[in-house]
């Protein structure tokens, strides 16, 4: 299924590029790459900045409550057993029975109290719409809201549970707390908490000391959610970003990577024989600017420069066919702004097709101009200049960046 991506001012959008190889690997054995920090800058505390997480493979030792699938719209149930609304407005979730976490603590309500509690303390997005939560039995908790969100039944459900067994005595004083100077200390006391060991509840658990600058052993959680159904004894996790992993695609040792490919090495992977699958995402590279900054305090300036960079270029030259540029510059992706905004809406809106004479006539309209070198600058006479900043490591990214630099 197509799906465009998110646009804030100037937006090129990567689709997710996948890459099937046909490993020659030991049996049974998963091989799959992410970056990653070994300890001790990477940790145990997924909270926390740093925390070995492993990306959209936190799935595996952290399991989320549901997941959308795209092609229906709908959540399908994982931790969570049964959601949704109550009478009253309110979003109760009811875990399923019979899982535990790698520490042989089951896999319980209190687990989903912890995690949502440090979330409060945290001031994750979620807790704008929520007043509270209730725990109703040892199985169910209760999103207790003034009003029902539209947003929050997303925020609830895509998370990672983490266990009580780790984080429960914080939660429990965060759940205790108004914010002030003890929340502050208590914040800081969550960021610099290091669990010894990771604890998972997922399928697949990290072994500690497997960790090295080259990769992660992670090992089968029979306990854990989905634990029993797996079809590999092992996952190994290499480390690194695409200029490491690529050679190890094209040497045939991982099965599986979602990294942004170059257009070149997508090519070159595709001759060698391996699959490349494109799928729908919501996010890729975009424009940011800082609007108390002159003169990107200007909505003229910012629409000059939507017009005078072409998307469909930057995309291409980032990732190929994969490098979608949004067609509505609505800060959302363009699958999202069909779903929520109404087909009136969307025909309003100015797609800021690539458009130099509109640019040009934007600035003029401010009384910006060219000097004698052909620099434009501003009403003052002051040459306009910016630095953008970039992702170095993300190829894709850096490839988008570098391109909109240029045009």
């Amino acid at each position: 299924m197509s799906k465009r991506f998110l646009a804030t001012l100037v937006f090129v959008f990567s689709m997710l590029v996948t890459a099937f190889a046909p490993v020659q690997a030991q049996e049974n054995v998963l091989n799959v790459a992410w970056p990653y920090a070994v300890p001790p800058t990477g940790h145990f505390n997924s909270f926390a900045s740093g925390g070995i997480i492993l990306g959209q493979y936190q799935d595996l030792h952290e399991p989320p409550l549901a997941v959308l699938m795209w092609a229906t719209g709908e959540y399908e149930g994982m931790v969570a057993e049964e959601f949704g609304w109550d009478a009253d407005g309110n979003y109760v979730v009811k875990m399923a029975e019979g899982y535990s976490w790698s520490d042989g603590s089951a896999m319980t309500a209190d687990d989903l109290m912890a995690t949502f509690d440090i979330f409060r303390l945290r001031g994750d997005a979620v807790w704008a719409s929520l007043t509270g939560i209730e725990k109703v039995d040892d199985y169910t908790v209760k999103f207790v809201m003034d009003a029902p969100s539209s947003l929050v039944e997303r925020l609830i459900l895509i998370t990672n549970l983490r266990p009580a067994s780790v984080y429960g005595e914080i939660a429990s004083r965060a759940a205790e707390l108004e914010p002030g100077d003890e929340w502050d200390a208590l914040l800081n006391e969550l960021t610099e908490f290091r669990p010894e060991v990771p604890v998972s509840g997922g399928p697949y658990t990290i072994v500690p000391d497997s960790i090295t600058e080259a990769n992660i052993t992670m090992v089968l959680n029979e306990g854990g959610f989905a634990g029993a159904i797996q079809n590999f004894d092992s996952v190994t996790m290499w480390n690194g970003e695409t200029e490491v992993v690529t050679p190890l695609v094209a040497n045939e040792e991982l099965h599986y990577i979602t990294h942004g490919i170059p257009p070149t090495t997508e090519e070159a992977f595709a001759e060698q024989g391996i699959d490349i699958v494109r799928s729908g995402m919501n996010n890729g590279p975009g424009m940011y600017v800082n609007h108390n900054v002159y003169p990107l305090n200007l909505v003229e300036v910012r629409q000059a420069i939507a017009y005078a960079i072409d998307r469909e270029q930057n995309g291409f030259v980032s990732l190929g066919e994969s490098g979608v540029a949004v067609e509505y510059m609505t800060g959302m992706s363009d699958g999202l702004s069909e779903a929520w905004l109404s087909d009136e809406t969307l025909d309003s809106l100015n797609y800021y097709e690539y458009n130099l004479d509109a640019a040009e006539e934007l600035l003029m309209s401010v009384g910006f101009s060219r000097n004698d070198d052909g620099h434009w600058v501003d009403d003052n006479g002051d040459t306009l200049s910016f630095e953008l900043t970039f992702p170095q490591e993300y190829a894709d990214w850096s490839a988008a960046a570098e391109n909109a630099t240029a045009q």
